[in-house]
């Protein structure tokens, strides 16, 4: 059995002259357009009649003349007929163009829950870190281990609101380091030092050492899963983690608390 229903309806491949096929359309698609045509068919067939018998109507106080009595039931009768027919028209193109938006709606309905089906066979398919919404590592915004602390300082007055450092090496830029932002903004690190030289000082300290390289962050690559880095980084007690190409270059960032929330909603 099955983790999935067939539809009944299937599709035939007819053979032509020459060689070529064509396909059929699936049974029910076909007798439904052929009741639509039938419908449609009979409505414009009344709309005939009608249109005929009020010209008869019309036509006989003409050719046979006629009292006032004659024209008075020719009058009552036209004025029948027409509220009759019409009233039968207005329910036939009803009932036609309802069941069109019917056939249409069913249509609609059946391949939504098609792609539902599909979807749910396929299985999860946002686990992996690819499959999340990352901030990219702004190229504009690294450094270089033989830059100074002064040089940090400027770009963290210019983009507000970040709050770590990465540093990378000249040549080949790949990562080399994550610093956190608040070192640049401790007076007692003098502004003179190399970004080398300050992971120096801030190492000297218990305080201070998780605030760069592994006790900050660990690098990822994209198609990691977000369980998986998750785990690593809390292991670690590190909050960030650094999406990497093959050369190490630094792309993209996640923090713990994101992927908290999205395992969260995931679950």
């Amino acid at each position: 059995m099955t983790n999935h229903q067939e539809n009944n309806t299937h599709s035939l491949t007819v053979p032509e002259a020459g060689g070529e096929s064509r396909t059929k359309e699936p049974l029910g698609k076909e007798i439904d357009r052929r009741g639509s045509t039938m419908s449609f068919a009979l409505v414009t067939t009344m709309l005939y009649i009608l249109g005929a018998l009020v010209f008869v109507l019309l036509l006989l106080p003409l050719i046979g003349g006629g009292s006032d009595k004659q024209m008075e039931y020719y009058k009552w009768a036209l004025t029948t007929l027409a509220g009759t027919f019409g009233a039968w028209i207005g329910a036939g193109a009803a009932y036609f163009f309802g069941k069109e938006n019917l056939v249409e709606s069913s249509t609609s309905t059946e391949k939504a829950l098609s792609l539902q089906q599909k979807l749910f066979q396929r299985g999860p398919q946002f686990e992996r870190i690819q499959d999340m919404v990352l901030t990219p590592i702004n190229p504009n915004f690294m450094f270089t281990p033989g830059q100074s602390k002064s040089d940090v300082l400027k770009k963290l007055k210019t983009f507000r609101g970040y709050w770590f450092v990465p540093v990378v090496d000249e040549l080949t830029r790949k990562l080399h380091d994550i610093i956190h932002g608040q070192i640049f903004w401790d007076p007692s690190i003098a502004e003179t030092l190399t970004l080398e030289a300050v992971t120096t000082e801030i190492d000297k300290k218990d305080e201070t050492k998780k605030l760069h390289g592994e006790g900050l962050y660990i690098e990822i690559s994209s198609n990691d899963k977000v369980s998986d880095v998750y785990k690593s980084l809390t292991r670690r007690g590190a909050e960030l983690a650094i999406v990497v190409d093959d050369q190490g270059k630094p792309l993209q960032c996640v923090t713990k608390n994101d992927l908290r929330i999205y395992l969260r909603l995931a679950d």
